[in-house]
Protein backbone atom coordinates (compact mmCIF):
# COMPACT_ATOMS: atom_id res chain seq x y z
CA UNK A 1 0.00 0.00 0.00
CA UNK A 2 1.06 3.31 -0.98
CA UNK A 3 1.74 5.81 1.61
CA UNK A 4 -0.05 9.30 1.54
CA UNK A 5 0.56 11.76 3.98
CA UNK A 6 -1.81 13.77 4.57
CA UNK A 7 -1.67 16.94 2.37
CA UNK A 8 -3.96 19.17 3.80
CA UNK A 9 -3.66 20.86 6.78
CA UNK A 10 -6.70 19.81 9.48
CA UNK A 11 -9.44 22.32 9.27
CA UNK A 12 -7.90 24.10 6.46
CA UNK A 13 -10.04 23.04 3.82
CA UNK A 14 -14.15 21.28 3.45
CA UNK A 15 -14.89 17.71 2.34
CA UNK A 16 -18.13 16.43 1.66
CA UNK A 17 -19.60 13.53 3.12
CA UNK A 18 -20.75 11.33 0.57
CA UNK A 19 -23.39 9.60 3.00
CA UNK A 20 -25.12 13.18 4.27
CA UNK A 21 -24.07 15.26 1.80
CA UNK A 22 -22.62 18.25 4.33
CA UNK A 23 -19.81 19.76 3.83
CA UNK A 24 -17.05 19.28 6.97
CA UNK A 25 -13.86 20.12 7.68
CA UNK A 26 -10.91 17.33 8.29
CA UNK A 27 -11.36 16.85 11.87
CA UNK A 28 -14.81 15.10 11.42
CA UNK A 29 -13.05 12.42 8.70
CA UNK A 30 -11.19 9.50 9.81
CA UNK A 31 -7.77 9.43 8.03
CA UNK A 32 -7.63 6.58 5.06
CA UNK A 33 -4.26 6.58 3.66
CA UNK A 34 -5.42 4.64 0.72
CA UNK A 35 -8.00 7.78 -0.08
CA UNK A 36 -6.00 10.93 -2.46
CA UNK A 37 -6.31 13.29 0.20
CA UNK A 38 -5.77 10.98 3.31
CA UNK A 39 -9.31 10.88 4.64
CA UNK A 40 -12.70 8.62 4.11
CA UNK A 41 -14.70 9.89 2.40
CA UNK A 42 -17.71 9.58 4.88
CA UNK A 43 -18.11 11.65 7.86
CA UNK A 44 -17.40 10.33 11.32
CA UNK A 45 -20.68 10.71 12.07
CA UNK A 46 -22.32 9.02 9.41
CA UNK A 47 -19.66 5.83 9.64
CA UNK A 48 -20.41 5.48 13.08
CA UNK A 49 -24.05 5.41 12.18
CA UNK A 50 -23.49 2.82 9.49
CA UNK A 51 -21.31 0.63 11.52
CA UNK A 52 -23.98 0.64 14.41
CA UNK A 53 -27.11 -0.43 12.10
CA UNK A 54 -24.49 -2.53 10.47
CA UNK A 55 -24.04 -4.32 13.93
CA UNK A 56 -27.81 -3.92 14.86
CA UNK A 57 -28.53 -6.00 11.61
CA UNK A 58 -26.12 -8.82 12.62
CA UNK A 59 -26.27 -9.19 16.42
CA UNK A 60 -29.10 -12.28 16.05
CA UNK A 61 -27.46 -14.19 13.14
CA UNK A 62 -23.41 -13.30 15.08
CA UNK A 63 -25.15 -14.58 18.51
CA UNK A 64 -27.02 -17.52 16.98
CA UNK A 65 -23.33 -18.62 15.40
CA UNK A 66 -21.91 -18.19 18.91
CA UNK A 67 -24.45 -20.08 21.05
CA UNK A 68 -23.72 -23.11 17.82
CA UNK A 69 -20.02 -22.81 18.88
CA UNK A 70 -20.08 -23.14 22.26
CA UNK A 71 -22.34 -25.67 22.28
CA UNK A 72 -20.41 -28.38 20.14
CA UNK A 73 -16.95 -26.99 21.29
CA UNK A 74 -17.66 -26.67 25.21
CA UNK A 75 -14.56 -28.55 26.43
CA UNK A 76 -12.48 -26.75 24.08
CA UNK A 77 -13.42 -23.29 25.45
CA UNK A 78 -13.20 -24.62 28.89
CA UNK A 79 -9.90 -25.69 28.30
CA UNK A 80 -8.64 -22.33 27.03
CA UNK A 81 -10.40 -20.09 29.46
CA UNK A 82 -8.70 -22.79 32.07
CA UNK A 83 -5.34 -21.42 30.14
CA UNK A 84 -6.35 -17.94 29.58
CA UNK A 85 -6.87 -17.52 33.19
CA UNK A 86 -3.62 -19.27 34.48
CA UNK A 87 -1.95 -17.00 31.55
CA UNK A 88 -3.45 -13.85 33.11
CA UNK A 89 -2.30 -14.92 37.11
CA UNK A 90 1.12 -15.81 35.79
CA UNK A 91 1.84 -12.39 33.74
CA UNK A 92 0.43 -10.14 36.50
CA UNK A 93 -0.53 -11.49 40.34
CA UNK A 94 -1.69 -8.65 41.52
CA UNK A 95 -3.95 -7.68 38.99
CA UNK A 96 -5.83 -10.99 39.18
CA UNK A 97 -6.00 -10.54 43.01
CA UNK A 98 -7.84 -6.75 41.71
CA UNK A 99 -10.07 -8.04 39.60
CA UNK A 100 -11.37 -11.25 42.04
CA UNK A 101 -11.66 -8.53 45.04
CA UNK A 102 -13.29 -6.72 42.89
CA UNK A 103 -15.97 -9.17 41.35
CA UNK A 104 -16.11 -10.50 45.44
CA UNK A 105 -17.17 -6.75 46.62
CA UNK A 106 -20.02 -6.37 43.67
CA UNK A 107 -21.26 -9.54 45.01
CA UNK A 108 -21.33 -8.84 48.38
CA UNK A 109 -22.08 -5.44 47.98
CA UNK A 110 -19.33 -4.01 49.53
CA UNK A 111 -17.34 -0.80 49.16
CA UNK A 112 -14.25 -1.42 46.44
CA UNK A 113 -11.25 1.18 45.43
CA UNK A 114 -8.16 -0.77 45.17
CA UNK A 115 -5.85 -0.24 42.57
CA UNK A 116 -2.35 -1.55 41.14
CA UNK A 117 -0.01 0.19 43.46
CA UNK A 118 -2.72 -0.53 46.91
CA UNK A 119 -1.39 -3.94 47.18
CA UNK A 120 2.19 -6.13 47.20
CA UNK A 121 2.30 -9.92 47.09
CA UNK A 122 5.04 -10.66 49.69
CA UNK A 123 7.36 -13.52 49.91
CA UNK A 124 5.99 -14.91 53.14
CA UNK A 125 2.53 -14.80 54.71
CA UNK A 126 2.74 -12.72 57.43
CA UNK A 127 0.27 -14.72 59.19
CA UNK A 128 1.71 -18.25 59.24
CA UNK A 129 4.93 -18.00 58.18
CA UNK A 130 4.72 -20.16 54.88
CA UNK A 131 5.65 -19.44 51.29
CA UNK A 132 3.48 -17.41 49.18
CA UNK A 133 3.33 -19.63 45.66
CA UNK A 134 0.65 -19.91 42.65
CA UNK A 135 0.17 -23.24 41.35
CA UNK A 136 1.47 -24.01 38.05
CA UNK A 137 -2.09 -25.69 36.99
CA UNK A 138 -5.52 -24.87 37.62
CA UNK A 139 -7.10 -26.37 40.31
CA UNK A 140 -10.35 -26.99 41.73
CA UNK A 141 -9.29 -26.95 45.60
CA UNK A 142 -7.15 -24.11 46.66
CA UNK A 143 -3.99 -24.75 47.93
CA UNK A 144 -3.02 -23.21 51.83
CA UNK A 145 -0.41 -21.10 50.35
CA UNK A 146 -2.12 -19.47 47.74
CA UNK A 147 -1.95 -15.49 48.28
CA UNK A 148 -5.29 -14.16 49.14
CA UNK A 149 -6.67 -10.97 49.92
CA UNK A 150 -7.51 -10.45 53.53
CA UNK A 151 -9.94 -7.43 54.85
CA UNK A 152 -8.44 -6.14 58.32
CA UNK A 153 -12.31 -5.09 59.18
CA UNK A 154 -14.15 -6.92 56.99
CA UNK A 155 -17.33 -4.11 57.25
CA UNK A 156 -14.94 -1.77 55.36
CA UNK A 157 -15.09 -3.23 52.45
CA UNK A 158 -11.81 -3.76 49.64
CA UNK A 159 -10.77 -0.25 50.38
CA UNK A 160 -7.00 0.81 50.51
CA UNK A 161 -5.62 0.50 53.81
CA UNK A 162 -8.32 -1.89 54.78
CA UNK A 163 -6.52 -5.08 53.38
CA UNK A 164 -3.05 -6.85 53.04
CA UNK A 165 -2.48 -10.04 51.47
CA UNK A 166 -2.00 -13.17 53.24
CA UNK A 167 -2.10 -17.46 52.42
CA UNK A 168 -5.43 -18.56 51.96
CA UNK A 169 -5.27 -20.76 55.12
CA UNK A 170 -4.83 -17.53 57.11
CA UNK A 171 -7.56 -15.95 55.74
CA UNK A 172 -9.46 -19.29 55.82
CA UNK A 173 -9.18 -19.69 59.40
CA UNK A 174 -9.70 -15.81 59.98
CA UNK A 175 -12.73 -15.81 58.29
CA UNK A 176 -15.08 -13.20 60.19
CA UNK A 177 -14.30 -14.70 63.35
CA UNK A 178 -13.93 -12.18 66.09
CA UNK A 179 -10.44 -11.57 68.14
CA UNK A 180 -12.49 -12.95 71.55
CA UNK A 181 -13.58 -15.80 69.09
CA UNK A 182 -10.23 -16.32 67.90
CA UNK A 183 -8.72 -16.49 71.17
CA UNK A 184 -11.08 -18.81 72.62
CA UNK A 185 -10.65 -21.06 69.54
CA UNK A 186 -6.10 -20.89 70.44
CA UNK A 187 -8.01 -21.79 74.53
CA UNK A 188 -9.64 -24.58 73.19
CA UNK A 189 -6.25 -26.29 71.07
CA UNK A 190 -4.05 -25.20 73.72
CA UNK A 191 -6.35 -27.34 76.31
CA UNK A 192 -6.92 -29.94 73.99
CA UNK A 193 -3.27 -30.58 73.29
CA UNK A 194 -2.36 -31.21 76.81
Amino acid sequence: MKKVRFPIPPGSRKFQCITCGRKKTCKFFHRDRTRRYGIHPECKECRSQRQSAYSRRTRPARNAYDRAWWASNKEYAREMHRKMRLRRRRRDPVAYLIKRAKAAAKWKGLAFNLRHCDLTIPERCPVLGMKLVWPRKLVRRRPANLPSIDRVNPRRGYVRGNVRVISFRANLLKRNATLDELKALVRYVEEAST
